[in-house]
């Protein structure tokens, strides 16, 4: 091989193909909600808060569950959303700032329980699996 790259057959013009690469794959799907405080045994179910869900989740949960209004107001609170940002660079920003636990993550989650009070209210009422598949 030179410094150029590979050779290339200059009667196929193409260059030589390479093994099989393998790839390392986790035995088990990452956690979706990583609560720092351990609940105690027959203590009663609260909701997840947002920091405690796994980062991956945050774009689909900021994007969906909250409107491009309700989360420039939030924004403009914490003094993140200048006049003339986008609705992506806005959602960008709320995105990150969901991972942390601080007043920011708290005043997002504060408006995404708002926001769905009624269902969480309705969730909350069911006691177990067969009452929630129900609904």
């Amino acid at each position: 091989m030179s410094a150029a790259g590979p050779s290339i057959d200059s009667r196929s013009g193409t260059a030589p193909l390479l093994g099989p690469r393998t790839m390392a794959m986790p035995s088990l799907p990452p956690a979706l909600i990583l609560r720092w405080e351990p609940t105690a045994p027959g203590a009663p179910a609260r909701c997840a808060k947002i920091w405690e869900f796994n980062s991956n989740l945050h774009c689909s949960i900021v994007g969906t569950c909250l409107s491009t209004r309700e989360l420039r107001q939030i924004l403009k609170k914490l003094g993140l959303a200048p006049p003339d940002s986008t609705d992506h660079e806005l959602h960008g920003t709320a995105v990150t700032l969901a991972a942390r636990h601080d007043i920011a993550a708290k005043l997002l989650n504060k408006a995404l329980d708002l926001c769905h009070k009624v269902a969480i209210n309705q969730f909350a009422r069911e006691r177990n699996e067969g009452e929630v598949r129900s609904l």
